[in-house]
């Protein structure tokens, strides 16, 4: 066969039209009514923003349809346009062997504390440890126990994805985002072992919620680890809900206590979830409108029935969801990019894979299990016969009520007084905390002028956070924000000024609760500041992305994701002007456009007053004077929310930087395509929007963004038009690394000292080859 012939398959073959019947809870196909289909999903770039747009389908279909008697044809009736199922394929890989990365191969964790009880029936602890089996990269051993004779009760979970940890940044091989779908598939396989004197009898568990406090959706049987490595294989239905995890459970009580420690162990190989053979959708959405037409034949009396069908996908509902600010729930008055699309989602009414890497916890009072761990009873001395008492607090293990009583018949002044944090650890030096701490006044008599603050103390200095005059009505909340110039220090609850005693029965109780330290999101990342934005959803999306440079979309089977401006940075395809990519175009849009460099962009900052509850807004304009001087001003404006408090005091100028680097000059690109989905429908499984995609045109190589995707479907032809934006063009330091063999800019440029532009030009830097 010649190169460059294109082999056409029916397109009834290839894809159907379908229909959701509620009351027989199926799918019904409606391809032999339907005569035209079509389909745009995505965005538009305007100037320096990215607007999601609501994805629509029309569709035409032939016959007599009743649509009063249809139900499946109503509004709101779910619809979708889906190709054959794929075989089976590996969703998540919770054990790859081939990762380079020995530890961060692995995708489960254990508790930090597993709960226990002891002979008496009171409740205690017990250890738990994981690393990988004699050194295999795709082996994971989880132990339980200590020398004390303890039970671990069934119920409990032993381990858990994700595999993260106090002061860890980012979960190691997370669940993947855009993969599980409601009402989907997917089969969990391991290899399991039990290598200790107890035999655990275990269960895999889907749950939401803390891992020592779960909410269990689905769960296998029952089954116990054989000697030997024994495959188990278990397939559940992905839920509604997108922030699941996996776990394994006991499903008996499991006794612990051995002279060496540990006695129950679990070893794990090879466990990854795969998904089960599904229709792959091309659009999922609700039916919005329906309208018939006749056309009447009066030589022939023949009547031709059209019935247009009109869906929406899941950005109409977002874009009809209304949301009135946000305040960030770590009290912080700002959080990571993350945690701003999580807290946003709870609003949602369709569902949202939201993204991962949240703000690390680098300290939780409540984690701490071990006697003095929590506060610290070790005091500064006080004149005689003042000083602190501590006792414990509401059977809070880790809470304690520190007392100060006073006894002497005169009054007096009170100066110095300290509750003081033994230690905090696994800071990084120059990055964002915060720390919050809720106080409680269970007793305050005869006591005036008493004023307390949260103090960061390390070896380099202090910071003051928030203070508080102690009442006896209800709690406190205290922040502290702070960038710290050490790895290590201590969190101060201090006087300030001069306190006075004014009784003999002068009484003070103090209760420090539920600290927690935060670092919120990266050093090099944007961070987001709360809002009183008050508009929609999807409006609300779009601000936090402009804000950080992300992206959002609707996947194809109506899920919302999230990609961050580092994800999805490599082609997933290839299409070309001729036979040399996965599939060559037909028709193509080659752009020089003018009307969207921006070289003055105007950043519209939206905040919040906390003391007032109204909006903090404000704007700023950054140019680019090279750029004006050649093309003249061209402006345009950002809605962002940028927190630039310490360590970002500079984020709102990197960011405008970032947009108009990319936009103050116009540049020969491809901003648009066409092709024939029949000659490689198989491709369609890689095409998404927000992913990046390789295309040429004569000398052109670039790399892109895919923005929108339109089918145009007929019974006989298919054809796909794809625009892209955020064009790169020419090698990547990635690409320059593969030729040096370097690692950093210095490796290159020493390699490149002595070269000319004549070796230069022959090097292999073309970096659509291995697309």
């Amino acid at each position: 066969m010649s190169a460059g012939v294109v082999i056409e398959r029916p397109v009834v073959e290839l894809l159907t039209l379908q229909a959701y019947d509620a009351t027989g809870g199926e799918w019904v196909d409606l391809h032999e009514h339907a005569t035209e289909v079509a389909v745009r999903r995505g965005g538009q770039q305007d100037g320096a923003a990215v607007k999601t747009h609501v994805g629509t389908l029309d569709a035409t279909l032939y016959g007599a349809l009743n649509l009063a008697r249809v139900a499946m044809l109503r509004p709101n009736s779910p619809i979708r346009v889906v190709r054959p199922p794929a075989a089976p394929r590996t969703a998540w890989d919770l054990q790859p062997p081939e990762s380079t990365d020995y530890h961060a191969s692995k995708a489960m964790a254990t508790p930090r504390a597993v709960p226990a009880v002891d002979k008496s029936g009171a409740e205690t602890t017990v250890r738990s440890s994981t690393y990988n089996y004699a050194g295999s990269r795709d082996t994971q051993m989880f132990y339980l126990g200590g020398t004390e004779a303890l039970t671990v009760r069934a119920g409990t979970i032993i381990a858990h994805t994700p595999n993260t940890a106090v002061g860890v940044d980012r979960a190691t091989n997370p669940k993947p985002v855009g993969t599980f779908y409601q009402g989907e598939p997917f089969t969990v396989r391991g290899e399991f072992a039990n290598t200790l004197t107890t035999v655990a009898v275990i269960r895999i568990v889907v749950f939401t919620g803390e891992a020592l406090n779960p909410t269990i959706l689905a769960q296998s049987p029952a089954f116990t680890p054989e000697d030997r490595n024994g495959e188990v294989s278990w397939t559940f239905t992905a839920p509604a809900s997108s922030d699941w995890q996996l776990g394994l459970m006991l499903d008996q009580d499991a006794a612990t206590g051995t002279a060496t420690g540990f006695s129950v162990g679990v070893r794990v190989a090879r466990l990854r979830v795969v998904a089960e053979p599904t229709p792959r959708p091309e659009f999922t959405g609700t039916v919005s409108d329906l309208y018939q037409s006749v056309e009447l034949d009066k030589s022939t009396g023949e009547r031709h029935t059209y019935t247009t069908v009109e869906a929406v996908d899941s950005v109409q509902s977002l874009a009809n969801t209304d949301r009135y600010g946000v305040v960030a729930r770590n009290g912080a008055g700002y959080q990571s990019f993350a945690d701003r699309i999580a807290q946003l989602a709870t609003s949602s009414r369709v569902p949202i894979d939201a993204p991962t890497f949240p703000d690390v916890t680098v300290y939780d009072q409540h984690e701490e299990t071990r006697p003095n761990w929590g506060w610290s009873n070790e005091w500064p001395t006080l004149s005689s016969p003042l000083g602190w008492s501590m006792e414990g607090y509401d059977n809070a293990f880790s809470v304690y009520a520190y007392d100060l009583d006073w006894y002497t018949p005169a009054a007096t002044d009170v100066t110095g007084l300290e509750i003081e944090q033994r230690f905090i650890q696994s800071l990084q030096v120059g990055r964002g905390h915060v720390a919050s701490l809720t106080v409680e006044v269970p007793e305050l008599a005869a006591v005036s002028g008493l004023e307390f603050v949260a103090v960061w103390r390390s070896a380099s200095g202090e910071t003051r956070g928030e203070s508080f005059k102690p009442t006896a009505a209800g709690v406190q909340t205290l922040l502290l924000r702070f960038s710290p110039p050490d790895p290590t220090g201590k969190l101060v609850v201090l006087q300030r000024g001069t306190a006075r005693l004014t009784a003999p029965t002068s009484r003070l109780a103090v209760a420090i609760k539920d600290t927690r330290v935060f670092r919120v999101g990266a050093q090099s990342s944007y961070v987001l500041q709360d809002v009183a934005y008050e508009s929609t959803l999807l409006n609300h999306f779009d601000l936090a992305c402009n804000s950080v440079g992300a992206r959002w979309s609707v996947t194809k089977r109506g899920n919302v994701v999230f990609r961050q401006q580092d994800e999805d940075v490599d082609p997933v395809a290839r299409f070309s002007d001729t036979a040399a990519g996965d599939v060559s175009y037909t028709d193509v849009g080659l752009s020089y456009d003018t009307r969207n460099v921006v070289n003055s962009l105007k950043l519209n900052q939206h905040g919040y007053d906390p003391a007032t509850g109204d909006a903090a807004d404000s704007s700023q304009t950054y140019t680019d004077e090279e750029s004006i001087a050649e093309w003249g001003a061209r402006a345009g404006e950002l809605d962002t929310c940028l927190y630039l408090g310490s360590p970002h005091q500079a984020d709102a100028e990197l960011r405008a930087r970032e947009v108009t680097d990319s936009l103050r000059l116009p540049a020969y690109s491809v901003r648009s395509f066409t092709f024939n989905a029949q000659s490689n429908p198989e491709l369609l499984d890689a095409l998404e929007l927000g992913r990046t995609i390789a295309v040429d045109y004569e000398t052109i190589r670039q790399r892109a963004r895919v923005l929108t995707i339109e089918h145009a479907v007929s019974p006989t032809r298919w054809m796909v038009t794809v625009t892209v934006h955020e064009p790169r063009v020419g090698p990547r330091f990635g690409d320059v690394n593969a030729v040096f063999d370097a690692t950093t800019f210095a490796e290159v440029n020493r390699a490149l000292a002595t070269k000319t532009f004549g070796d230069v030009d022959a090097m292999p830097f073309d970096p659509q080859e291995t697309p």
